[in-house]
């Protein structure tokens, strides 16, 4: 069908049909837009049946879950009959059929892509996440694989609602003729305005995740007025504000008893290497090292042998960009949609790689993706990486396995000097990818992460080989550890950022050295990303600088509460402290409890026992203080007369396949 079919002087041409001898062009109009209209409306309740599945809603409540898409439609079948009726003339009426018809293929093709989006991510395409997301510029390969799924559902989905349309209007005149009397009544607008709100209400009270019911259009709209960030209006105790300055550092490992070796590290002659490998979008949850029931972690479990495990490890924002201004600068993330390095990549607070390089430390960031991104690139040249040697763009194929060539390449070229040495992950991260064909789980995502993950940890274990082939395993300290964790589906959601459960804040965190580590030391108590930096300055008999928040893990004074922060999608802050972690999703006023000794998949909220009722609301208090200090604080820091952009060294690749060179920053 040719669509100037549809709006020509005999589109809609029911006037020269049998069926519709006393009905006039005009009026066929406005009814043949009524039929596109339904064809929408059918369209829409098969997406929301399909994301219902997917989100593990009951389908017996689609006729609940379905009220915003029902809201939508109901608006804008209004609106046009409105633009109908204040215009008569044919040519008038023509362009409201046309911009009618542009709006039920705008919305056919917004909801085929928001199918794909809800499928990866667990939640509607917004404004926020686009620029949260730097306009895709980091999820690269995830972008490429929905694409490759995208341009077949979206003409598919246009087609369907046009032949839908036609056989509506061909077959059953009749029945749009009342559909169209029936809708535009007072008595359906009364109806409609009962049911949008008492399924309103129903939802807000037991729908647990908002994502499963908001409708994809008004989704991006309404996120165009979101606040960038959240905020608080509490009378906050002055004590409170405590938590987030750093605890003084005692001169010396003292806090972890009965393990005296590793006080020796910083007296070492020549001085300790670093290698801080950071595993992308691995968190604690699913790793054989952390009691899974997945053999996906052998290489970390053999490290263990000689490793302090700590078992509580937290990020404060699941989300790299975080993560790197947490590892490098002991910061908490700003409150806000961009992170520290988006928003403030110069900020005045020193980095742990400027600290090592000033005694005398070579230092170099090594990735196997895009880096130029989010403002990670100039955070990292101007917080002490001489090198940064990444990819120039993400795509998707493995290439975690380039890494360890490049590591060795970068150590080999000055062997005269200790270093500092980020290895950073890229193939964990969604769409997981692996050439493993190992099989752990018959559920496809999950398998599909596994195999990822067991991806990773084998180029760990080339990594360890690599430092014992140079002969510098026994003066190296490893740390490792995730940026962040992720969801596959546990509390409706996807991938990271979007959430504070533990599935996508709860990291693993290891460091390693068999001369220093003679046996498995396992730690329980609350560790911190912010805390890593301050603990390998420790560990190297470094003073950490006053600005930084974490503390270090052998200190023997340590904080008891990891604070935590999302953003993708509704503001979730959380506090973790004892056996406890308390949410509160602000955006919508809700608050939740789990006690994660009993509960680690946190699927039993305690918030409407009275008997929590005192710990919540400290918890409370507890966030607000963060909201109102963290900001403020970090904006005293700001430096953008500062900004000094760099771009990325030659590709991975290369240096991969030619051991005599080495690319710098310019």
């Amino acid at each position: 069908m040719e669509l100037p079919c549809l709006f020509g002087r005999r589109g809609f041409a029911a006037d020269a049909r049998p069926d519709h001898p006393s009905q006039s062009v005009d009026n066929n109009r406005e009814l043949h837009l009524f039929a596109a209209f339904i064809a929408l409306a059918v369209l829409l309740i098969a997406a929301r049946l399909q994301i219902s599945r997917i989100s593990g809603q009951p389908y017996r409540c689609l006729a609940v879950l379905a009220y915003q898409d029902v809201l939508v439609l109901a608006f804008a079948a209004w609106f046009f009959r409105g633009l109908f009726s204040l215009v008569r003339g044919s040519s008038g009426q023509r362009i409201i059929a046309i911009a009618g018809w542009s709006f039920a293929i705008a919305v056919a093709v917004y909801t085929a892509i928001s199918e794909i989006v809800f499928w990866y991510i667990r939640s509607p395409l917004t404004y926020r996440l686009i620029v949260i997301s730097d306009n895709a510029r980091g999820t690269g390969a995830s972008v490429i694989e929905a694409l490759s799924t995208a341009w077949r559902a979206i003409p598919a989905e246009v087609l369907l609602v046009v032949i839908l349309t036609e056989l509506i209007w061909r077959r059953a005149p009749a029945f749009v003729r009342w559909a169209r009397s029936a809708f535009y009544s007072a008595s359906a607008l009364a109806v409609l305005a009962v049911y949008f709100l008492a399924a309103h209400a129903w939802t807000e009270r037991y729908v647990q995740f908002a994502s499963a019911v908001e409708n994809p259009e008004w989704a991006f709209l309404s996120s165009l007025f979101d606040a960038p960030r959240p905020v608080s209006a509490d009378k906050i105790p002055a004590g409170y504000f405590e938590d987030f300055h750093s605890v003084p550092q005692p001169g010396g490992p003292r806090g972890v008893t009965g393990f005296s070796p590793i006080l020796r590290v910083a007296n070492s002659a020549p001085p300790m290497n670093v290698v801080l490998f950071v595993m992308e979008s691995v968190g604690a949850k699913r790793l054989q090292l952390d009691g899974a029931p997945y053999d996906d972690s052998p290489v970390m479990m053999r490290l263990s042998r000689h490793g302090v495990l700590f078992t509580n490890a937290y990020v404060a924002q699941p989300f790299s960009s975080s993560a790197m201004a947490g590892l490098f600068t002991s910061l908490y993330p700003n409150h806000d949609w961009l992170t520290i390095p988006r928003k403030m990549p110069t900020i005045r607070v020193p980095g742990l790689p400027a600290i090592l390089r000033t005694h005398g430390y070579r230092t170099a960031f090594v990735h196997s993706g895009l880096i130029d991104y989010d403002g990670e690139l100039e955070f990292l040249g101007s917080h002490g990486f001489d090198d940064v040697i990444a990819q120039s763009s993400d795509d998707d194929e493995p290439r975690d396995a380039e890494l360890v060539p490049a590591a060795v390449n970068w150590i080999n070229h000055d062997r005269g000097k200790p270093f500092f040495l980020t290895i950073w992950t890229r193939d964990t991260h969604n769409p997981y990818l692996s050439p493993s064909s190992r099989h752990f789980t018959d559920d496809w995502l999950m398998n599909r992460y596994l195999k990822s993950v067991d991806w990773t940890d084998r180029v760990l274990g080339q990594l360890m080989d690599a430092l014992e082939r140079m002969g510098l395993a026994d003066d190296t300290l490893v740390v490792i550890t995730g940026d962040h964790g992720e969801a596959l589906g546990e509390h409706g959601q996807a991938v990271h950022n979007f959430s504070v459960y533990n599935e996508e804040v709860r990291i693993p965190l290891m460091i390693v050295n068999r001369k220093l580590v003679p046996r498995e030391l396992t730690v329980d108590g609350i560790a911190r990303q912010i805390d890593i930096a301050p603990t390998l300055l420790d560990l190297l008999g470094y003073d950490p600088p006053a600005s930084w928040q974490g503390t270090s893990l052998f200190a023997a004074e340590r904080p008891t509460r990891a604070y935590l922060f999302s953003s993708g999608g509704s503001f979730n802050l959380g506090l973790v402290e004892g056996d406890y972690v308390y949410v509160n999703e602000y955006s919508r006023n809700r608050q939740e409890l789990y006690n994660v000794r009993i509960d680690p998949e946190e699927k039993h909220d305690l918030s409407s026992d009275p008997a929590f009722a005192g710990l919540m609301s400290q918890a409370h208090l507890r966030l607000e203080a963060w909201l109102v200090f963290q900001n403020h604080y970090l904006d005293g820091f700001a430096c953008p007369e500062c900004r000094t952009p760099r771009k990325a060294s030659e590709p991975i690749r290369r240096l991969a396949q030619d051991d005599e060179k080495v690319s710098r920053n310019p």
